[in-house]
């Protein structure tokens, strides 16, 4: 079963919803946890390789800076089924290397 709520932390490619999980995503909402720092974020839908890069991105947003308690809602509406995707969300830190964010998912 697909986890739809995710607390992430550190610099990071995560899978929130893996390839077949059969979620159909209406709005992945990303909000900035970090008491003090920005952070750059990417979502994308693709796969990701075994060295944990990007095998093939179709971004939704990339480098979008999210500043401290800053929520980023995407409203992509799309089904992972059948397609072979997941989706993903990597977090770079700005002045720390410690981001954090929380992340979720409405069907």
């Amino acid at each position: 079963m697909a986890t739809l709520y995710h607390n992430l932390s550190g610099e990071l490619i995560k899978e929130v919803l893996s390839v077949g999980d059969g979620v159909s995503v209406n709005t992945v909402s990303i909000a900035n946890t970090h008491a003090t720092d920005p952070t750059y974020v990417d979502v994308y839908i693709g796969t990701i390789s075994k060295k944990g890069v990007a095998a093939t991105a179709y971004y939704l947003t990339k480098g979008y800076l999210l500043y401290k308690g800053e929520t980023l809602i995407l409203n992509p509406r799309f089904s992972n089924s059948n397609n072979g995707l997941g989706l993903f969300v990597k977090l770079t830190g700005v002045t720390s290397t410690t981001p954090t964010a929380d992340v979720i998912i409405s069907k």
